[in-house]
């Protein structure tokens, strides 16, 4: 199943796709899926080569969409490695390594339409690639969110995103503006994690 433990998959507007990447416990190899709703059809695409084999690891919230550029994006965990998958020639590319070693099990990747770039989240950790720029860039550390099952999930309308997860810190909740401020917020009423809710802004 690879669905297990999957937060999210994307769309894109343009092709009226949908993609996902993801995979099951253990061994079980990574799956680069689509679906085509012009078609009404899934694809099992070709795999890309940076997927290894017997590696750990599941979908989380590891995919992610520039809906504008029409470019899909898929973060490899334990690695600190983000591929982009340009939809319209069907190629795969890597971003610059994420700095340090801010990089583990369960991360969260999201793009933020706001701010013009991919914004990664890993054990309270929050970096932002800024696509024009193509560097990355700390915006927060040490927030209370934990270790793994992250998630980012991007609101259009209010320009702003939502982040955080983790096993022991469920309701604790921010969130990222325009601006680049990171605002604390209440707790939430129920759990929030990658593993165990669906968070759809």
């Amino acid at each position: 199943n690879i669905f297990d433990y999957a937060d999210s998959a994307t769309w894109d507007p343009g092709s009226q796709t949908f993609f996902y990447i993801g995979k099951g416990y253990g061994g079980r190899p990574w799956k680069f899926v689509s679906y085509s709703a012009v078609t009404n059809t899934w694809s099992h695409r070709s795999s890309p080569s940076w997927f290894g084999t017997n590696e750990r690891g599941h979908g989380y919230d590891n995919n992610a969409i520039d809906p504008v550029q029409g470019v899909f994006y898929h973060q490899k965990s334990y690695a600190g490695e983000v591929y982009a998958y340009d939809i319209r020639s069907d190629r795969w590319s890597m971003l610059p390594h994420v700095p340090r070693t801010y990089f583990g099990h369960g991360e969260a990747l999201s793009y933020h339409h706001g701010l013009g770039g991919l914004i990664r989240v890993y054990s309270g950790n929050v970096h932002l690639f800024d696509l024009s720029a193509g560097k990355w860039s700390q915006l927060a550390e040490g927030l209370s969110m934990g270790e793994y099952h992250n998630f980012a999930e991007y609101s259009d309308a209010v320009k702003a995103m939502l982040i955080s997860g983790w096993n022991q810190v469920l309701r604790k909740i921010n969130k990222i503006y325009i601006s680049v401020n990171i605002k604390r917020l209440g707790n939430a009423p129920v759990s929030l994690a990658s593993h165990c809710s669906v968070v759809n802004t």
